[in-house]
């Protein structure tokens, strides 16, 4: 295994068509199966690459990297010290030599034998992104359900017009994310950041229904944990670099363009209501959020927000009034 920033030896390939990028911290308990999965494939070793980011681990999780690393001349193993997900997945980008690049995450796997079908539909395509089935599954393996389709089989569209999926697991066209990096400001909606950046330059966007990745649902993630405030905060941070981002590339952004960009701040903003104004129905944060808004000018994302949030779009009483009712109605429900 090599430090970040070492050179590494690239897998002896004519063309190298596939990067897999995986961080890991602390990740033994599921680690294996996680690499098993994406070095046993029905492509050739020559034809893509596994870069795993050994994000300052302290357990087990070297060993079985070094363990793969010697045993697969595809896999490259890279040390750096404890820096977060998206600087691990910033290390592995800076890297990547495949002509596309796609994310794994350690507690995750893919399924068999699925990257040949994938990279045959991409290639078929000429896709800048594609989107595949995720199942999502417990810690112990128990199939919960499968994320809802990001599009239809066969139909290529725009970034800006296709569906868009909040995770990770997608394949995007090396030349479309050259310089595009993880927000590593933030450690959560970092994904969703990413994503929403890189679809918007995409031409060609596609989605292919083949079993492809099984996540996880670990109750330990930053996602699932209420560290409301860190949670609030790096939604307002990626609004912030959306906005930014969309000024300075989208400056006479067209109608379809303008609803890509708002579809995406309003998810940010729909996870503030509810990590920050819901929990306590406090009005001094209802406040501070509808000034907040107000300030970065999106006010008229809150009539949209309402859809979901009722009254969010007028003052604190109707909408406290509401959101108790609905409690008391759930409560009632349960009995």
């Amino acid at each position: 295994m090599v430090a970040s920033g070492e050179k590494y030896k690239k897998p002896n390939c004519k063309i190298l068509k596939l990067s897999i990028i995986i961080p890991v911290y602390n990740a033994e308990k599921f680690l294996y199966k996680c690499l098993e999965s994406v070095c046993n494939q029905d492509l050739p070793n020559s034809e893509y690459e596994i870069i795993i980011i050994n994000d300052g681990s302290s357990d087990g999780s070297a060993k079985i990297i070094e363990d793969f690393q010697g045993k697969y001349s595809n896999v490259i193993g890279i040390k750096q010290e404890n820096k977060g997900v998206s600087a691990a997945r910033n290390a592995g980008l800076a890297l990547a030599k495949g002509d596309y690049i796609t994310f794994v995450d350690s507690d995750d796997f893919i399924k068999p034998n699925s990257l040949r079908n994938i990279m045959n539909y991409i290639e078929k395509h000429q896709l800048d992104v594609l989107y595949g089935k995720i199942e999502v599954l417990t810690i112990h393996e128990e199939q919960l359900y499968y994320f809802p389709e990001t599009g239809k089989e066969g139909s290529v569209k725009s970034g800006v017009e296709h569906f868009r999926r909040t995770f990770p697991a997608t394949f995007y066209k090396r030349d479309l994310i050259e310089n595009l990096r993880f927000c590593e400001k933030i450690s959560i909606g970092e994904d969703s950041l990413f994503n929403a950046i890189a679809q918007s330059k995409a031409k060609r966007v596609s989605y292919f229904a083949s079993d492809y990745y099984s996540y996880r649902d670990t109750p330990n993630s930053l996602s699932s944990s209420e560290d409301f405030p860190k949670k609030t905060n790096a939604m307002r941070i990626a609004i912030t670099e959306i906005l930014h981002y969309k000024k300075e590339n989208f400056p006479h952004a067209t109608a379809i363009e303008t609803k890509y960009f708002d579809e995406v701040v309003a998810i940010f903003l729909t996870r503030i209501v509810q990590w920050n104004v819901l929990p306590t129905l406090e009005k001094s944060k209802f406040l501070r959020f509808k000034k907040w808004v107000e300030e970065n000018q999106l006010t008229y994302l809150l009539e949209k927000l309402s859809l979901e949030f009722p009254y969010i779009n007028k003052a604190f009483t109707p909408f406290c009034f509401f959101q108790k009712v609905s409690r008391l109605k759930k409560l009632i429900l349960r009995r």
